[in-house]
């Protein structure tokens, strides 16, 4: 999921460069796969899907659930503290 995410931020960001459009949009797409990085850490970690990469009895499953609820609440508090900041048309060169 998280190349989903960071591929459709990385499409949107040349439309931010060329036309100054989805600002917030990227904002949002960027702290998304950031997001789905820390949720797939975690299914890994924590035994709740096997795969390859499984760590084998592992018990670091509560700190990156911990980890992942922290990041959550301190992105959204920044994204909702700039979200008028971020509305602004960028400048033309």
């Amino acid at each position: 999921m998280p190349w989903l995410s960071g591929t459709a931020f990385l499409h949107s960001v040349m439309i931010q460069e060329k036309r100054g459009l989805f600002k917030r949009w990227n904002l949002i797409l960027i702290l998304l796969t950031y997001r789905w990085v820390i949720y797939g850490t975690f299914l890994t970690r924590s035994g709740v899907l096997s795969s390859v990469h499984a760590f084998a009895q592992s018990f670091g499953w509560t700190a990156v659930l911990r980890f992942h609820r922290v990041t959550f609440v301190v992105s959204l508090a920044l994204l909702l503290y700039r979200w008028h900041a971020s509305a602004r048309v960028m400048k033309t060169r």
